[in-house]
């Protein structure tokens, strides 16, 4: 409100905000999560060629098999892939431009979870080839990694532009991080998702001994 902004929020409505987050959605939020581990059932799906007690030893990997090399590659390619579409995107939404084809974002889009998927699935490949199993949570870094392009390209947008101030920059990077996030969790969903089944049609082929 200091900065007579016509998207300010009067104080009291933000104390309704917080009040209504403080006593309804943090409840509800520790609820849901005491439910739900307390009546969670056992994955009987998780892709396996036999049980064992102890976990099998992971050799050493090279630099090019460790996480940080996976996710730059994982996200620089489909990231270079929407690179265009994604600087008019950030310019109709805040250099007042008009985005003439949103067809093609929407293709740009479907071309972006393609490659995502491809590339999360021949990582993983790539990961099992070298003996180390702990493909999860990497599947999903390498997955979302693209976001973090993504928001480069936003510090990028943002000092090639005339926005200035606490204000205009609080708003740049808070909306664009949220953006970011989003993308973060769809992307980093579709790798998991894409891995996984990779990985579960390849253990059908393996037999247990």
């Amino acid at each position: 409100m200091s900065f007579r902004a016509t998207s300010a929020i009067p104080f009291a409505t933000i104390l309704v905000i917080l009040l209504i987050h403080a006593l309804v959605a943090i409840p509800l939020l520790i609820l849901g999560g005491g439910a739900g581990y307390r009546f969670r059932s056992e994955f009987h799906q998780a892709p396996s060629s036999s049980q064992k007690k102890s976990a099998r030893e992971i050799p050493s990997l090279k630099w090019h098999q460790k996480t940080p090399c996976q996710m730059f590659l994982a996200g620089l390619l489909p990231y270079s892939a929407i690179a265009f579409e994604l600087h008019y995107l950030y310019a109709s939404m805040w250099a007042h431009k008009t985005l003439t084809l949103p067809g093609v974002l929407f293709v740009m889009f479907i071309i972006l979870v393609f490659l995502t998927a491809v590339l999360s699935v021949g990582l993983t490949c790539f990961q099992l080839t070298a003996e180390d199993h702990e493909w999860w949570r990497r599947s999903i870094f390498r997955g979302g990694s693209t976001a973090a392009f993504m928001f480069a390209h936003s510090v990028y947008f943002y000092y090639k532009s005339n926005m200035s101030g606490f204000l205009q920059t609080s708003f740049f990077f808070g909306y664009t991080a949220c953006l970011c996030y989003g993308f973060f969790l769809a992307l980093a969903t579709v790798g998991f998702l894409a891995s996984f089944v990779f990985v579960r049609h390849m253990y059908r082929a393996v037999k247990s001994e």
